[in-house]
């Protein structure tokens, strides 16, 4: 009965119902390409095991690198947005850097490709997913609803997102990256005109 009613609030709580719906399309708009990542390298580009490894290597060092960072800024911020605001312009790039600038660098000038691919990958969704699951406990902190209520919409987005981005795949891979660029959009627009009254803008 209690959890009824805390969900009853939780629901007319604002900043509830939008950190929800930033984790929704957060993690929507990395599952619709992640979850094929490592086949569209091997299938797609016909990238070698050794070449897939060291980029799982290099994206690996990158977001521990940029993890660092990031929450420092953030910790700086509190409930700030602006970090998440470049973030998330960041992956609206995600499609036009796979089908334009990433997938012919691995092919051509696999170490420039690896080193601009870690970089943008870690900015827009590696590192950045510390930064969307901390900013949001904090908020629930603060405007008192639970944090795992919220959390949970992240991952029913990234089951979502991962059961058609395989029927995207198979019609064709670029389509994936484009829908990522697209829910991204809408991410960053919602991040950017959504405020709750007891959250301070930017």
């Amino acid at each position: 009965m209690k959890d009824n009613i805390n969900l009853k609030q939780e629901i007319r709580n604002p900043s509830y119902l939008q950190s929800a719906t930033t984790l929704f399309l957060y993690f929507s708009s990395w599952g619709i390409w992640w979850a094929f990542f490592q086949i569209w390298l091997t299938n797609t580009l016909h990238m070698s095991g050794t070449q897939v490894g060291e980029i799982f290597s290099a994206n690996s060092i990158i977001t521990v690198i940029l993890m660092t960072v990031y929450g420092g800024i953030q910790d700086k911020l509190d409930i700030k947005r602006g970090l998440l605001l470049v973030c998330s312009l960041t992956s609206v790039l995600v499609g036009p850097f796979f089908i334009f600038v990433y997938g012919p660098l691995l092919k051509n000038s696999f170490l420039v490709g690896l080193i601009l691919g870690s970089l943008l990958l870690s900015m827009g969704f590696l590192a950045a997913t510390a930064v969307y699951e901390a900013l949001s406990e904090r908020i629930s902190r603060r405007t008192h609803f639970e944090y795992g209520h919220a959390r949970m919409f992240g991952s029913l987005g990234y089951a979502v997102s991962a059961i058609f981005a395989g029927l995207i795949f198979s019609i064709n891979p670029d389509l994936n990256f484009i829908a990522s660029s697209v829910l991204s959009l809408i991410l960053f627009l919602e991040l950017k005109y959504w405020y709750p009254d007891k959250e301070g803008r930017l």
